[in-house]
C-alpha cells in the first residue's frame, strides 16, 4: 500500500465543517485544512457509511472535493472511522497513480480507523471529564466559601445574644 498521502479528518458536525488534523502530502505533514462536510468524499462517505475505493482518476465523481493536488491524485480509500455510536471522521488515503490500492487494503485501513475512533472518543470523553471535575471543584469550593460564611453568621449572632 503507498504511503504517500495520508490524512486523518475529523468530522465537526455543529460547524458544519470536516478538519484534516493530520495530513501527509509527498511525505511531508501539511497545515490542517478545514472544509465543508458537505464537500466531496466526506458527504458521500459520511451517506453510504462504507468505504470508498476509488482506482483511477476517471472513477472520480464528478465535483469532488479531495485533499492533494487533484493533479497529482489519481486513486484512494476512504474509510469511515466508527467508534460506538460516534462518527467522528474518515482516513483519507489518497494514491498518486492508478490502481494504487487494492480491495484487499480497506479491512486493514478499516481496522485502523475504528481503533484511531475509539481512542478519539475516550480522548473526549477524558476530556469532558476533566472538564466536569474542574467544575465540580468549583462548585464545591464556592459551597465552602458559603457555609463558612453562614457559619460566621452564626457565631456572630451567637456572640451578641450572650
Amino acid at each position: 500500500m503507498p504511503n504517500d498521502a495520508f490524512a486523518i479528518a475529523l468530522l465537526d458536525a455543529p460547524r458544519g465543517v470536516v478538519e484534516a488534523v493530520y495530513l501527509l502530502d509527498g511525505g511531508t505533514r501539511q497545515p490542517a485544512v478545514v472544509l465543508p462536510s458537505d464537500a466531496g468524499l466526506f458527504e458521500q462517505v459520511l451517506a453510504l457509511g462504507q468505504p470508498l475505493l476509488i482506482q483511477s482518476a476517471d472513477d472520480w465523481p464528478a465535483g469532488l472535493t479531495h485533499l492533494g493536488g487533484s493533479a497529482r491524485v489519481h486513486s484512494a480509500v476512504v474509510v469511515p472511522m466508527r467508534g460506538g455510536r460516534a462518527h467522528p471522521g474518515h482516513f483519507v488515503h489518497p494514491g498518486l497513480r492508478p490502481h494504487a490500492f487494492h480491495a484487499d487494503d480497506v479491512p486493514l485501513l478499516t481496522t485502523l480507523a475504528n481503533q484511531a475512533a475509539a481512542a478519539i472518543h475516550n480522548a473526549r470523553l477524558f476530556e469532558a471529564a476533566g472538564r466536569q471535575a474542574r467544575d465540580l471543584d468549583v462548585l464545591v469550593k464556592a459551597q465552602s466559601a458559603t457555609s463558612a460564611s453562614l457559619d460566621l453568621d452564626a457565631c456572630w449572632l451567637s456572640s451578641r445574644r450572650n
